[in-house]
């Protein structure tokens, strides 16, 4: 039993540095209703996501930008509708993220990820709503960049259209800079050694870049 007791806490402790590198991006030190992330930010170049408060109602309105608010304030999302991607010159493990449809129930998105030589590794499609968020669990490892496309579905009425997706509490294991250990991750840690992971919005005359 005591030799059990060992090898099991030795996987446990050998698993510790892996977990305790998953690092989640909430975006929430960004500010502004449409700002694009830079290459950099968090250590990871980004294309096509940009920003934006979904709490400021003079930003925008109740949307899936809104209901995709998991961490207070700030959502990311993608530009124009456009396919969006992060990526590190650095293979990384790409973990999870909390993503919503902006404007359309029913929206397809499409998850790519793809090796240093553009090699597809691995692809995901499912379908999102409008009304909250929903944790897509990836867990990919060995990746470069990671591509998120979206098309179709059905318009919500929200005074807004396109095949817009809202990120939030994007989480990766790897070569990342400045980011806080992932919440769940750390609990899920806790939990086994106890018992032996451009939005275009016009209100009121303005206009949001994306």
């Amino acid at each position: 039993m005591n030799r059990l007791k060992g090898i099991v806490l030795g996987v446990a402790f050998m698993a510790l540095p892996a977990i305790a590198q998953a690092q989640f991006i909430n975006f929430d030190d960004m500010s502004g209703c449409g700002t694009a992330l830079a290459n950099g930010y968090k250590g990871f170049n980004w294309s096509d996501f940009y920003v934006l408060d979904g709490t400021n109602r003079s930003c925008i309105e109740v949307s899936g930008y809104s209901n995709g608010v998991v961490s207070s304030p700030m959502v990311a999302y993608n530009a124009f509708g456009s396919t969006a991607s992060v990526s590190n010159s650095n293979p990384f493990t790409f973990n999870s993220v909390y993503m919503t449809a902006a404007w359309n129930d029913g929206l397809n998105v499409v998850v790519n990820a793809y090796d240093a030589f553009n090699v597809l590794m691995f692809t995901s499609g499912f379908t999102l709503n409008s009304e909250s968020a929903t944790q897509k669990v990836f867990n990919w490892a060995g990746v470069s960049s990671v591509e998120f496309s979206a098309s179709g579905g059905t318009d919500q009425g929200y005074g807004g259209s396109g095949t817009h997706i809202v990120f939030d509490n994007m989480a990766m294991n790897g070569a990342t800079a400045n980011v806080a250990p992932e919440p769940a991750t750390l609990l899920l840690l806790g939990t086994g050694l106890a018992g032996i992971g451009g939005v275009v919005r016009r209100r009121r005359g303005k206009s949001i870049e994306g």
